[in-house]
């Protein structure tokens, strides 16, 4: 599902039928302008797509006569979508983990068990807000939780747990955090490749020509 300001929506509010645009976007919410006045407080509705698509939503505040806050109820890979789409870099959703939205990204991390007893090196060869694949020489241990430290923009430490064991020293990983968290946690990461990328694009690229005296 993807909402664009601009967009043309069927509002029914009560059995009443409203035309109106999308004018502001937020995480998880949406700004709709309607040309006559609106003010029906609290409540639920049903927003209409011009291809036959419904969905259901609670009425927000009203910032003012002809607006309404409308917070939808996008669902996890729905919201990390949005987010992708503001980094520029596209989703690569896959069979395994089909609640979570997966990015195809190498990044290095250090693994610790709970007791910090022990700490070893790896890195994912995707990830999501809910989980990742890594590679590691080190044996993990199925069904045991870990501290997995992502090293972008500092560190950020996750606990997870090793779902299973896969071909060629890989492991599935599922992050023990809440959906906030995992957006929170994707957001970061996003923003760390995205200034990567910015940085790689400003460096000049070196010639091999020169100049014979």
């Amino acid at each position: 599902m993807t909402f664009q300001t601009g967009q043309r929506v069927t509002l029914d509010i009560g059995n009443y039928l409203f035309s109106g645009e999308i004018t502001s976007l937020g995480d998880g919410e949406v700004q709709i302008t309607c040309p006559i006045p609106l003010n029906f407080g609290q409540g639920n509705g049903k927003l209409m797509w011009p291809d036959g698509r419904t969905e259901v939503f609670n009425i927000g505040e009203v910032p003012h006569y002809s607006s309404l806050v409308l917070r939808l109820p996008l669902r996890k890979e729905e919201r990390l979508e949005k987010i992708i789409g503001a980094a520029n870099l596209r989703p690569a959703a896959t069979k395994e983990y089909r609640r979570s939205v997966r990015i195809d990204c190498q990044i290095s991390l250090r693994i610790q068990d709970l007791s910090d007893t022990f700490l070893i090196q790896a890195k994912t060869i995707n990830l999501s807000g809910g989980g990742a694949q890594i590679v590691t020489e080190f044996p993990l241990i199925v069904g045991r939780d870990y501290c997995f430290v992502l090293e972008v923009e500092g560190d950020i430490p996750v606990k997870g747990k090793v779902l299973r064991k896969l071909p060629n020293q890989r492991y599935a990983i599922k992050f023990l955090t809440d959906a906030e968290t995992g957006i929170q946690l994707m957001r970061r990461i996003f923003k760390s490749l995205q200034a990567h990328h910015h940085n790689q694009a400003k460096t000049p690229k070196k010639s091999n020509n020169f100049r014979r005296g």
